[in-house]
């Protein structure tokens, strides 16, 4: 069942706007666009069953081996890259974007993997924060997978 708002709430999602604009460009101006935000604001809509691109978030942050959080990263963040994750696998069209779960989840497994036990996050204190956004991410990702959504999954199967 999709989620019907009222006539007064539209949704209406275009994707980071501007050059260093992110998603509340109108609310915050001055402060950089980062995929933690972004991410989210593109679950939003796509859980309420309205239509979020994810084009312009993977054109500013996808690199080679994960998401950036903002531009100028130094380190990679385990909870950005989670809810990067999370808002691919609620795209309409999730083979589309295929390539990019796979390289996501390599990079959870990879960084859960060297955890050995405690996950860390450079934005959060305590350890519980990132650990469910995993697990949320992850449960999502086996569903599609199960479902035969993620042809890239499929081919090259994960490590």
């Amino acid at each position: 069942m999709v989620y019907q708002p009222s006539p007064g709430l539209v949704i209406r999602s275009t994707g980071c706007r501007g050059t260093g604009g992110g998603w509340l460009w109108y609310l915050a101006p001055l402060f950089e666009a980062d995929v933690d935000d972004t991410a989210r604001v593109i679950l939003c809509p796509n859980t309420l069953g309205y239509n979020s691109s994810p084009n312009r978030m993977i054109e500013m942050f996808e690199t080679d081996g994960h998401f950036r959080t903002y531009q100028l990263e130094r380190d990679p963040s385990l909870s950005a890259n989670c809810n990067v994750l999370l808002a691919l696998l609620h795209t309409q069209n999730i083979p589309v974007y295929s390539s990019q779960i796979y390289k996501v989840t390599i990079f959870l497994c990879d960084h859960w993997w060297m955890a050995d036990g405690r996950t860390t996050d450079k934005r959060n204190l305590s350890y519980l924060c990132p650990s469910l956004l995993l697990v949320e991410a992850f449960v999502d990702l086996l569903v599609h997978v199960e479902r035969g959504e993620i042809p890239e999954i499929e081919s090259k199967g994960l490590r």
